[in-house]
């Protein structure tokens, strides 16, 4: 399963309306009528009778008069169910709006492409409203005939929102499935009998060909062709109007003899050269052409309605050949120049790799060079698993290899396309076989085998060494081109993230964000962005993750749902609002990661989850974050440990329910465990509260690991400090505090000092404040930690300026330096400590401080979220 992606532009724009098309009055005042009182609407017609112009007229007719009220979508031979539809529906009422100027409809929208499931983009569809009716028309609807009977495009039809109206134009007969809802009255239907072109027409067709004929010609003309449009317009452009076109049983050959026969040689042969390509602009078109002026030729094709249309204005604008007259040019062409088709093919292949390297391939393909089909696929093989395009890469390689043979690099792009699918089981065997194959001796046969052990791999020295070597593989230009240059840096720097190994992975990431910018590759540019805030946050850089977080996006790339799952960019906010201690943020972010689709992100969310439960004493919450944790994979995957996750967010939940046996149990096990410092160091401080201090002193060992993250050696010197400071080893536990200060003060980590806000903690910051070298830091510790410890003490409701006075009031500072510190005079500071008093009930500093240090009465009321 994969998030929704939005279609491209040029498939999500009407065409543009020609002046030189018959005008279909007809059809426009029908679908006037039926749009109107329908919420669907088929036109069904064989290929040739110009439903799409028909249509496109009514469209701009209904634009003139209502900007933004028609949205348009193409849909290609690669659409097939509902996820396909859905998303392309909505980038067309995306365009519409942009159109109209609507930017809330159009912003509302975006929400579609954060989710996964039809249901879900469904529902948003039903909750946004434009502030008009808008039209959507659905062209090439056949390629989609799938749907019909699908419980969600019913849904669509019969129960969709009452400001959308569907316009479906197919080449198939009317299904009984759309006959069922035309006899309930929610479809109409335009059939190929009002679209055949009546007298009048004809006679206005041949005008505008410039082939004028009279009334009595346009007859014989609509007896012969039986009214069809594209026969009528065949005949028409033989120049010989009273031929009856129904003498030629083979459309090959008469579209061969009299309609590119009968062109001057060199426009007839810019049209079998240029329609190789089935979409062409002026630039391919020159290419494919050999002349300069193909952009005039094409116009002029598309102004004789030469079976072309255009989309879009100006520089931008895209031809598509129909597909009718595409297939029977192209059989021309390799029937008459076998040579020229396979010549013409490969040029179209080149000119395409770079930037389109799936058609690339096909072209190559049909020019019979497998070998460059293979250059193509190992040059974008990378871009197209990060831009989420296995399933068509998977494709291409079984074609491929149709021609060359089976391959050990084809081999194991397939089994990516297959891990990345989900496939576990097919992905192994792939890659098993690829390794038992004879040609697996080359260096970039080698490179693309580590990518695959980094991709499929879920043992951590298999991946580290395979991202260690395509590290070095980088560094030989004859091996990567520089888009896989470019992939491969973000797969490394993903893979060293996985395996926490932040300094290198925050480089890498950074390096790919920039040479994707470089390339143009908008999409990974964006997955790399986000990478590199989640590895900025893992890594302990704090506001280098939230600059990058800040930076908007570009394009939303689809999640890898087996690999990472939904939610990163909320993971990345909740991860740096957890170690700063703004608790309440992070559980926001955390409860919508839980939320997201797919593995990865909302599982590391979970664990998170049930942290920041922890934390904040939010009984009330265990038994969602409970829940949560059930969602965690029991083993580990990719290089994410999972079980040690697992366990340490259990501790944490049963420290919370009060069962300290379990907490300190499940947390011994963590006990030398190798790469889990975090979970180290969060389970030392569980053990310190539950009075286990050689596990935790142990915990906190692995935890202050030289190569663990600040945050993490913050809370594991902390723990040691604690532990030292309750035995009277005071020296030992400053020198251990300053050494947690100056891990955490850079990037204001507090969450240490909430976790384990009690009397210790208390007396060992506000004995420390003399002797530190990071005063300020260690004032904002203090308030953290008495801010942090609901039931210390007597209940009393103190403001914050108290709050801040009394944690100045544990320390040996003196009311002058007090004072100089919160910028007030000794009078107002006076006045703080008197309220104080007053709330507490006491006479003096000493019974006000020593008042915060009472034992909770049993029953006192726990904190809330």
């Amino acid at each position: 399963m994969q998030a929704f992606r939005s279609a491209p532009w040029f498939l999500a724009t009407p065409p543009s309306p020609g002046t030189e098309m018959v005008v279909r009055g007809t059809v426009t005042r029908l679908l006037v009528d039926y749009v109107r009182s329908h919420p669907a609407t088929v036109v069904s017609a064989p290929s040739g009778y110009g439903k799409t112009v028909a249509v496109g007229q009514w469209a701009a007719h209904r634009l003139a008069d209502t900007p933004g009220s028609v949205a348009w979508l193409t849909l290609t031979k690669r659409v097939t169910h509902m996820d396909d539809v859905l998303p392309g529906i909505a980038t067309a009422l995306q365009q519409s709006a942009r159109r109209r100027g609507d930017t809330r409809f159009f912003r509302d929208l975006t929400a579609l492409f954060a989710t996964t499931t039809t249901d879900s983009g469904l529902t948003i569809l039903e909750s946004v409203a434009p502030p008009e009716p808008v039209a959507i028309v659905i062209d090439n609807f056949q390629y989609a005939r799938d749907l019909l009977g699908d419980p969600d495009f019913d849904r669509l039809i019969e129960y969709g929102p009452d400001w959308l109206r569907l316009v479906l134009v197919t080449t198939d007969a009317v299904d009984p499935w759309l006959t069922r809802l035309r006899l309930h009255g929610r479809l109409a239907a335009v059939g190929a009998g009002d679209l055949t072109f009546t007298t009048t027409e004809i006679v206005d067709a041949a005008r505008r060909l410039g082939q004028p004929i009279d009334g009595d010609q346009a007859e014989t003309i609509g007896a012969a062709t039986g009214g069809w449009p594209a026969a009528v317009r065949l005949a028409l452009l033989t120049g010989d109007a009273l031929h009856s076109v129904t003498d030629h049983h083979d459309l090959t050959t008469y579209i061969r003899t009299a309609v590119i026969g009968r062109m001057r040689p060199e426009l007839a042969e810019f049209v079998l050269n240029t329609t190789v390509s089935a979409r062409v602009d002026a630039h391919m078109a020159e290419l494919l052409s050999g002349r300069d002026d193909a952009a005039e030729l094409l116009a002029e094709c598309a102004s004789a309605n030469l079976f072309i249309e255009r989309f879009g204005e100006g520089t931008d604008v895209v031809y598509q050949w129909h597909s009718m007259f595409v297939r029977h040019c192209r059989a021309i062409l390799r029937q008459q120049a076998p040579d020229r088709w396979r010549s013409l093919n490969a040029l179209a292949a080149r000119e395409l790799a770079r930037e389109y390297p799936l058609q690339a391939v096909a072209h190559t393909l049909r020019a019979g060079d497998g070998q460059f089909a293979t250059d193509v696929i190992a040059d974008h093989w990378v871009q197209l698993l990060l831009e989420s395009q296995w399933t068509s890469l998977d494709r291409a390689c079984i074609d491929t290899m149709k021609q060359v043979g089976e391959r050990a690099d084809l081999l194991m792009v397939r089994a990516c396309c297959r891990g990345l699918a989900g496939d576990t089981v097919n992905s192994t065997l792939l890659f098993a076989r690829a390794q038992n194959h004879g040609e697996t001796s080359s260096p970039r046969t080698y490179f693309i085998a580590d990518i695959t052990r980094i991709l499929l791999s879920d043992d951590y020295d298999t991946m580290a060494a395979a991202a260690d070597r395509v590290g070095n593989a980088l560094r030989d230009p004859t091996i990567v081109s520089p888009t896989v240059y470019a992939c491969a840096l973000y797969v490394i720097g993903w893979a060293n993230s996985r395996l926490r190994r932040g300094a290198p992975a925050v480089e890498q990431l950074q390096s790919a964000l920039n040479e994707c910018r470089a390339l143009g590759l908008t999409q990974l540019a964006e997955r790399a962005r986000q990478a590199l805030a989640f590895a900025a946050a893992n890594a302990g850089e704090f506001d280098h993750a939230l600059r990058v977080l800040d930076r908007p996006a570009e394009e939303n790339p689809d999640p890898w749902l087996s690999h990472d799952g939904g939610g990163i960019q909320r993971f990345t906010s909740g991860y740096v609002h957890f170690w700063r201690g703004e608790l309440e943020a992070a559980l926001d972010d955390f409860c919508a990661v839980h939320a997201s689709v797919g593995s990865g992100y909302p599982d590391v969310g979970r664990m998170m989850l049930a942290f920041t439960v922890g934390a904040l004493g939010a009984h009330e919450a265990v038994n969602l974050a409970e829940a949560a944790l059930a969602r965690i994979p029991d083993s580990d995957s990719h290089g994410v440990p999972w079980s040690s996750y697992k366990i340490t967010s259990r501790a944490r939940l049963a420290e919370l329910r009060g069962d300290a046996a379990e907490a300190v149990g499940l947390s011994e096990q963590l006990i030398g465990r190798h790469n889990v410092p975090m979970m180290s160091a969060i389970a030392s401080g569980i053990c310190r509260r539950l009075d286990a201090p050689i596990s935790a002193q142990r915990l906190a060992r692995a935890g202050k690991d030289v190569a663990a993250q600040p945050y993490s050696q913050a809370y594991a010197m902390l723990t040691l400090a604690l532990l030292d400071w309750g035995r009277g080893k005071g020296a030992s536990a400053q020198r251990r505090l300053e050494a947690c200060l100056t891990a955490a003060a850079p990037e204001r980590v507090l969450l240490p000092f909430i976790d384990n806000a009690d009397v210790t903690c208390a007396e060992l910051l506000a004995a420390h404040t003399s002797t530190t070298a990071h005063r300020t830091f260690l004032n904002r510790c203090i308030e953290a930690c008495d801010s942090a410890r609901p039931s210390a003490g007597i209940k009393v409701a103190l403001t914050p300026r108290e709050q801040e006075v009394l944690s100045y009031l544990r320390t040996p500072m003196t009311a002058s330096e007090i004072a100089e510190r919160m910028s007030v005079s000794v009078n107002t500071l006076k006045t703080h400590q008197r309220a104080i008093y007053r709330k507490f009930g006491v006479a003096n500093r000493r019974e006000a401080v020593r008042s915060t240090r009472r034992s909770p009465e049993k029953g006192d009321p726990k904190p809330s979220i």
